[in-house]
């Protein structure tokens, strides 16, 4: 479904701060894999996205559904590929509404008109009532005005709502307290498996890590140190990752077991 050949990313290359982040990065993702990457500060987590978007030059493949996207622009890879980043000011239009942000998202040609096709009207609602957050009782509201944990919801609305080839989550609940973290992540999940969309999800909460996917990525010197996955993933506890990859986590993903 994904498959990455020796993705190399170097910032400031033939420069005396020439820094290479990734370091002949190989992976392949299964369609409909759910897998959670961990790594220390600096091992590439973010900057892989980043290659896979388009938004950084790199060396190497990044083949989606037997495309190779090299040549592929940032503007036609994002038709086919969702994101949704830590920062809750992301993802949305902050001075637009909840309604005007969703029709965007939609791709319908409604946006022109000043308002929803009734049948889409009606289908948003329901769907925005099993987050159970209020947000169908906010259509009108600027998104600038609601919380962290009502616009990731939105923004996760959004970026799966044409059902994307493949979502990108960076670090999507870092920002947001604990039971607003377990909410998004429920509704991540939700979404994930109703839609059925391969998912890539950058985290450093130990719990999420363990809790949610099939597979579990560890990233080091940028490269895939660990790929865990089937019996190995299911029976997985915080003290056995804790003791066998401690030396390949960040700070804060130790730090979130205690």
């Amino acid at each position: 479904m994904l498959t990455l050949n020796n993705i190399t990313v170097i910032f400031n290359e033939s420069t005396s701060l020439e820094k290479k982040v990734l370091s002949s990065l190989s992976l392949e993702v299964e369609d409909g894999d759910f897998i959670c990457i961990l790594g220390s500060n600096g091992a590439g987590k973010s900057t892989l996205f980043n290659s896979i978007i388009g938004a950084v030059p790199y060396y190497g493949d990044i083949i989606l559904n037997e495309e190779n996207l090299s040549k592929v622009k940032k503007n036609k890879r994002m038709k086919s590929i969702g994101i949704v980043y830590q920062d809750p000011l992301k993802g949305t239009a902050p001075h637009l509404s909840v309604y005007e942000n969703i029709l965007l998202a939609t791709k319908e040609k409604t946006f022109l008109k000043r308002g929803f096709i009734k049948s889409l009207k009606e289908q948003i609602i329901k769907d925005l009532k099993t987050f159970d957050l209020g947000l169908e009782n906010n259509l009108n509201t600027a998104c600038e005005h609601l919380s962290g944990g009502m616009r990731q919801a939105l923004s996760l609305y959004m970026a799966t709502y044409s059902n994307p080839k493949l979502l990108l989550l960076d670090e999507h609940t870092a920002a947001l307290d604990p039971k607003t973290q377990d909410i998004i992540m429920n509704i991540t999940s939700s979404l994930i498996s109703g839609r059925k969309i391969t998912t890539l999800m950058i985290t450093h909460n130990l719990k999420t890590a363990l809790t949610y996917g099939n597979r579990l990525i560890i990233l080091n010197n940028g490269k895939v140190a660990f790929d865990i996955k089937g019996e190995e993933k299911e029976n997985l506890t915080e003290e056995k990752l804790l003791k066998g990859y401690s030396s390949s986590l960040s700070d804060e993903t130790i730090f979130s077991a205690f």
